[in-house]
């Protein structure tokens, strides 16, 4: 059976969905049953669906309840689907598990939507205990991963571990900040590309009259990488105020009572880039992008990806990013 990068897709068609009035996006996943090909898709509210093609008679009990998945049966080209939704974004990660456990089993069952219905059981407790048992998300876990990795490498440079360089907690525009300088941290769990969402029209702004870089990380689960707890105790062991440090990770939902359980969860940095986003063909979109330096009146919320997959824009370079790192930490 092909082994589709879910991830990827969805973020591709999440970036290239047309708007609200445009339905589904969709493409065929490579996975086929009995009934036809299975087809990932994005909706007119940017949430991840899964469509598994029916047999002829074929039913099953919709099922609109879940707090992270719903069951619904669509029409899609004629054909009827079983399609499920992540209704959370903050379990999108959650949901490509669950849809990758999923998939084999479908392709062999007699009756795919029986066969749903059965691993969604299954994945219930699971999305339950991201959703409200006080853990973070996958996707939350591997962006305070990546924020702590860069964390550490500032205080490390800092004589004082001055904890106010990050920013990001106490819900500054960016993650970090010194001075006129800033950083926009973020991860991904992508196999493939350089996939980054931007929630706002203001967050690759620099900060006035300073400069602003996005560290991107990209993350591989590893039982022999790293966890919150380790880089927690990194940071812990450079003797930075801890129950300052502490104080901060509560902001952002992470809390030292779970700490075994985040330990579990570990992963190995696969690629990591720093970009200037000022620099030549960045892409993104600011104030400045649109007629007299203003969002359009009307405009509530404006959010897009980016695709740094290709050069340019390019990179900095080992040493320019120990020089940035350096003149942040003065």
């Amino acid at each position: 059976m092909p082994d589709p990068d879910l991830r990827a897709i969805w973020a591709v068609l999440q970036t290239v969905a047309e708007g609200p009035d445009s339905g589904m996006d969709v493409v065929e996943s490579g996975v086929e049953v009995s009934a036809g090909m299975v087809l990932l898709g994005v909706d007119n509210l940017g949430r991840r669906l899964l469509l598994i093609p029916l047999r002829l008679g074929e039913a099953f009990g919709e099922d609109r309840t879940g707090r992270a998945v719903h069951l619904i049966r669509v029409t899609y080209q004629e054909t009827a689907y079983l399609c499920a939704i992540c209704i959370q974004a903050d379990l999108n990660e959650e949901f490509a598990r669950f849809v990758s456990e999923l998939l084999p089993e479908v392709v062999e069952a007699h009756s795919p939507a029986h066969a749903t219905l059965e691993v969604l059981d299954r994945w219930k407790r699971l999305f339950s205990d991201a959703e409200s048992a006080g853990l973070l998300s996958e996707q939350a876990r591997t962006g305070l991963m990546a924020e702590l990795i860069v964390f550490e490498e500032l205080l490390k440079r800092d004589p004082d571990r001055n904890l106010s360089v990050w920013t990001g907690p106490s819900g500054s525009q960016h993650d970090f900040r010194s001075g006129d300088e800033a950083i926009e941290v973020k991860a991904t769990l992508v196999r493939e590309g350089r996939f980054v969402p931007i929630s706002s029209v203001d967050q690759l702004l620099p900060p006035p009259n300073g400069r602003l870089h996005l560290f991107h990380y990209r993350f591989e689960a590893d039982s022999t990488g790293v966890s919150i707890p380790s880089l927690v105790d990194g940071i812990l062991e450079l003797g930075v105020e801890r129950t300052g440090f502490l104080a901060l990770l509560r902001r952002v939902g992470y809390v030292e009572m779970n700490r075994d359980r985040y330990s579990s969860y570990m992963y190995r940095i696969a690629d990591n880039r720093v970009y200037d986003v000022e620099g030549a063909a960045f892409p993104r979109i600011t104030p400045l992008s649109f007629l007299h330096g203003e969002v359009p009146s009307g405009t509530l919320r404006l959010s897009y990806s980016i695709d740094l997959t290709n050069d340019p824009p390019t990179p900095l370079s080992p040493v320019e990013i120990s020089l940035l790192l350096a003149e942040m930490s003065q």
